[in-house]
């Protein structure tokens, strides 16, 4: 997907259409995980009842993913 979602923006004339082509493709990049970190990390992880956690689908828990249960 993400190869089919690059190889138009190559040959894109358009700035602006190129531009947020490649905003699109950032964007599905970070919010599939389709990254090879170069640096891995502990996130510990304290346990709260009143909190509801969706980890992100890289794994990490991002603030903006928790809610109050």
């Amino acid at each position: 997907d993400t190869f089919n979602m690059i190889l138009p923006l190559w040959g894109e004339k358009d700035e602006a259409k190129r531009i947020e082509g490649w905003k699109a493709v950032d964007r599905h990049i970070a919010e599939n995980a389709e990254v090879i970190p170069l640096l891995q990390y502990v996130q510990p992880i304290l346990h709260v009842s009143g909190i509801k956690v969706v980890p992100h689908r890289s794994g990490a828990l991002l603030p903006h993913l928790m809610t109050r249960a």
